[in-house]
């Protein structure tokens, strides 16, 4: 059950491969349905561990539990590449629906993950949880999402999660 628990969170911090693509806004037209795939270098190297307050509830209409807690990013950077992992720690669960039990308080083992970043933004995954946001040299702000509005279909049988970070390094 505690595997399960972790899972379920885990899979709700992680971003997700549900999501619908970003739309950018940019001073030149594109096509509608097109996607802007030109990278520009990086404003900043992320390489380095980045920690801090994170808050997240179920992304579904009604959700069952809300949490505070920390996240902790280890990031390696190769050009506009990003790699390494993810870290959450639960230090305040709100059960908001009676009888439906909430992930504890603790720490979850690290997740691997890969991503992206472009000038002052970026985007990383770690299993079925996509976290994206924007940075400066030692501060990183951004929401995650996983699963919007459903159950995860990466047979973990997860409720997504859907909440903002801001990190510091």
């Amino acid at each position: 059950m505690k595997l399960l628990i972790s899972l379920l969170l885990l899979s709700a911090i992680l971003i997700s491969g549900c999501i619908q693509p970003q739309q950018n806004g940019t001073a030149g037209a594109t096509e509608p349905g097109k996607e802007l795939t030109t990278t520009i270098s990086p404003a900043r190297d992320l390489t380095g561990i980045w920690e801090g307050p994170a808050q997240w509830r179920n992304n579904v209409g009604n959700p069952a539990c809300s949490y505070e807690g920390r996240l902790r990013l280890n990031f390696q950077q190769n050009g506009n590449n990003l790699a390494g992992t993810m870290q959450a720690t639960i230090t305040k669960n709100n059960q908001l629906i009676a009888d439906v039990p909430c992930s504890q308080p603790g720490t979850f083992p690290p997740a691997a993950g890969v991503g992206t970043v472009s000038s002052s933004s970026f985007k990383f995954i770690v299993g079925v949880i996509e976290y994206s946001g924007t940075f400066t040299s030692d501060l990183m702000q951004g929401t995650f999402e996983s699963c919007p509005n459903q159950v995860c279909n990466d047979g973990s049988g997860a409720v997504g999660a859907i909440g903002s970070f801001s990190l510091m390094r």
